[in-house]
């Protein structure tokens, strides 16, 4: 079974968290199995990208080496261990957060949490990790091929930073970091035919910040803009 991320954002004023989510109106059949009347659509979420690796950042879950890249060392580092759901969430959030303690409908909540934006800025991003995998040469170059919003993805719906694609081409491919560079930015990556039949295995040395690529370019720089960091904070939990 696949884990997804449920992510809301609240801000803090004078003294009371207020939600900084879109809510609508809540499917009336969802509301006919005991959720709220309002929700955030998935569309409509801060973040809601299934990537196994951040969900490990966050909140220690899906560390199994089976499903992210087996680290040297063990497993990757976390913000924060599991804090639970916060006693004084937003009153849309809390009106969720009370269906899931009754669970009168089965949600197989785990690892609700909760990180202030200063946590997640005072991070050490910086840190090396070592990821080993094992993929098809065929999905490994589809996986360089496919750009989007100025970043590579990544095999499970993360992201890379250029940096960590452009080590993967010249190590396995025998290109140049400038070669590589142009053809991830040209969208085309070439190797020969035996190479995608290949089972390869792929080290790759990186940064906690190049896991976190688009976490930081995107939803932390979101948050940012709401206030003060220790103000800001997410809220969340898988499913």
């Amino acid at each position: 079974m696949g884990l997804d991320i449920s992510f809301f954002v609240e801000v803090r004023r004078n003294g009371r968290w207020e939600s900084a989510d879109k809510w609508t109106a809540t499917e009336e059949w969802e509301i006919e199995e005991g959720a709220p009347s309002l929700s955030v659509a998935f569309e409509d979420s801060f973040y809601n990208a299934r990537d196994y690796e951040m969900f490990s950042i966050l909140a220690n879950e899906r560390q199994s080496p089976g499903l992210v890249g087996k680290r040297d060392g063990g497993t990757l580092q976390c913000v924060s261990r599991p804090k639970g759901f916060p006693l004084d969430a937003s009153s849309n959030l809390k009106a969720w957060i009370d269906v899931f303690q009754t669970d009168i409908r089965g949600w197989n909540v785990t690892s609700p949490s909760w990180l202030s934006l200063d946590e997640l800025v005072n991070f050490d991003w910086e840190k090396h990790v070592s990821l080993h995998y094992q993929m098809q040469g065929e999905d490994y170059l589809k996986m360089l091929n496919n750009e989007s919003y100025g970043k590579i993805r990544g095999h499970w719906g993360g992201a890379m930073s250029e940096v960590r694609a452009r080590q993967k081409l010249s190590s396995k491919f025998k290109t140049t970091p400038e070669e590589a560079a142009a053809r991830i930015r040209s969208g085309r990556v070439i190797a020969p035919k035996w190479v995608l039949k290949r089972s390869m295995n792929i080290i790759e040395t990186v940064t906690y910040g190049d896991i976190a690529y688009w976490f930081k370019k995107d939803v932390m720089e979101r948050m940012s803009q709401l206030g003060e960091q220790e103000n800001v904070r997410c809220v969340f939990y898988f499913t």
